[in-house]
């Protein structure tokens, strides 16, 4: 608490209204302050008090004015927390992670029922092959808690479960010629850990490792890290790294050898001594691609309107367009003048790969498509810059950012529109 505290106080951390973050001294206050952010919410412990939590078996959340002793069960009024303007979150792609628009969502607001979502089976990123033909999973076991730190200090609980081990099936001990005990390296295509094995009561073709052990409690160089085994990756819904699934091959010590050393946490800082001289923000640089590609949207208006000059309609739309990207151009000038800009290379990189001369009505959704996607450059740079802002928590540039990405939107969907209306007609009858 004195490291929070004193940490805050050198940071100078404030509120949105200007006061100071941290606004309580000692324990007591730091419950309350507890408390009041979780007024209103689903979890809501504004209720709670030292007394309540002295003496009993606890208090089921929300404990609140309405439910002064806890409550024991939730939704028993079939009513959930997924309303629009209640739910904290509006969902991701079960598949790659992408969150869900506010404004998808609440167009099939669920209003306080329940959602099931279905998901397509992915496989493992890893499975076994001929060179690492084992499924290794990690996990826990029951005398010890993460890495030991506070389990591994109880003679009664290190004595019951000392070391780690490479659990594998009767059958597969058999076929390696294995015994139980037996010092053994189970190898992956990330690491290695020599570990003792323990034979049965598990499926043939796995192998089980409790992730317990490793690096602090290391008393000479033998690996046993199971999660060194395990990818570097995480799932993107849940962000639980995978630590759960991997390929990997078994093998007797006196088979193998010395055994390599397997890289310890990635995080050690030796021979850093201190930032970058050159690192800076790069607020301008993002100025910089917007206004560059707003420039050149406004320039693919032209091109396109050279190339279709007899279509009316075409070109008045156009000619409006134009005038969004001068105001976006206007909105962006002061914080320009603010933040800097620096102009990405070859901003014509693009222009150069898309509108060939076209003409005729085949032409029009040729030019179309490639002025959508000009569009579309500027719509994400505007939400690139919006993010930003969102970080310096800048009011003006948000202010400004939210208007041009109106533009930008308006700018799309004029051009999707007119593809819709004439892609038809112009790829399916002959001309």
């Amino acid at each position: 608490l004195d490291i929070l505290l004193d940490y805050a106080r050198r940071m100078d951390f404030r509120d949105k209204d200007g006061d100071p973050l941290i606004a309580w001294s000692d324990p007591r206050g730091a419950f309350e302050g507890w408390k009041a952010c979780s007024r209103g919410r689903l979890c809501d412990y504004s209720g709670l008090s030292y007394e309540k939590l002295t003496g009993g078996s606890g208090v089921q959340w929300p404990c609140n004015a309405e439910h002064p002793d806890g409550t024991e069960r939730l939704y028993t009024d079939l009513v959930f927390p997924s309303r629009a303007d209640v739910c904290e979150s509006f969902g991701h792609d079960l598949e790659l992670g992408a969150a869900l628009s506010p404004d998808g969502y609440r167009a099939s607001d669920p209003g306080g029922r329940a959602m099931l979502k279905g998901a397509r089976y992915i496989p493992p990123f890893e499975e076994p092959d001929a060179e690492y033909p084992f499924s290794l999973t990690t996990g826990r076991i029951v005398y010890h808690f993460h890495t030991r730190t506070k389990t591994g200090r109880s003679p009664e609980l290190e004595d019951a479960a000392p070391m780690a081990f490479a659990q594998i099936s009767e059958a597969d001990a058999g076929r390696l010629g294995v015994r139980d005990h037996e010092m053994v390296d189970v190898v992956t295509r990330r690491g290695t850990v020599r570990i003792p094995a323990k034979i049965g009561d598990i499926e043939q073709g796995h192998i089980f490792i409790p992730f317990h052990y490793g690096y602090w409690d290391e008393e000479d160089d033998r690996p046993r890290a199971a999660n060194e085994l395990t990818l570097p990756l995480w799932d993107p819904i849940s962000k639980q790294p995978y630590f759960k699934t991997a390929a990997a091959r078994l093998q007797r010590v006196e088979a193998t050898g010395a055994v390599p050393r397997v890289p310890g946490p990635t995080t050690k800082t030796e021979g850093v001594s201190g930032r970058d001289p050159s690192a800076r923000p790069h607020v301008a640089d993002y100025l910089g691609v917007l206004s560059s590609a707003n420039a050149g949207f406004s320039h693919a208006c032209d091109i396109v309107a050279d190339h279709h000059a007899r279509h009316l309609e075409i070109v008045t739309g156009l000619g409006i367009l134009k005038g969004y990207s001068q105001e976006i151009e206007d909105l962006l000038t002061p914080f320009v003048e603010k933040y800097g800009k620096v102009t990405p290379e070859r901003p014509e990189a693009l222009h150069s790969a898309l509108f060939e001369k076209h003409s005729g009505e085949y032409g029009m959704i040729r030019d179309l498509h490639d002025l959508y996607v000009v569009a579309s450059n500027v719509q994400i740079a505007a939400a690139i810059v919006n993010y930003a802002a969102e970080g310096l928590r800048d009011a003006d540039l948000l202010k400004a950012i939210a208007t041009i990405m109106e533009r930008a939107k308006a700018q799309t969907a004029w051009t999707e529109t007119h593809l819709r209306h004439q892609a038809g007609h112009a790829l399916v009858v002959p001309s």
